[in-house]
């Protein structure tokens, strides 16, 4: 059976993604960045999700980074390009869900 990089559950409008590697502290790798991504995507694309939440399995870490091997050995531009494809992805979703919300993000305060 395959591995489930990042599992994804919609409860009342609101997608839980959570990243599945907490026995390694929750660490990116390609394939957990690659399904992050995807599932950012789909939250943005699915009109009844009105908020996403990033969470990590296991109770020691949300996200402990980069899994170190793969930055060590691994092609780092494909990571970098990953991780902010993720990033841009997540505020296309927040730009379109809220539009309010990019007024409160420059706003200035902290939030």
């Amino acid at each position: 059976m395959a591995h489930e990089h990042v599992l994804t559950s919609v409860v009342d409008h609101v997608a839980w993604l959570t990243i599945n590697h907490p026995e390694r502290h929750n660490a990116f790798d390609p394939e957990t960045l690659e399904s992050l991504a995807t599932a950012v995507s789909r939250c943005g694309d699915d009109a009844s999700v009105g908020a996403v939440v990033i969470t990590g399995a296991g109770d020691t870490a949300f996200c402990a980074g980069g899994y170190l091997r793969d930055v060590a050995t691994g092609d780092l531009g494909r990571l970098r390009a990953l991780f902010f494809g993720m990033l841009e992805g997540a505020t296309a979703f927040m730009e379109r869900s809220t539009p309010d919300f990019m007024q409160f993000r420059q706003a200035g305060k902290p939030s």
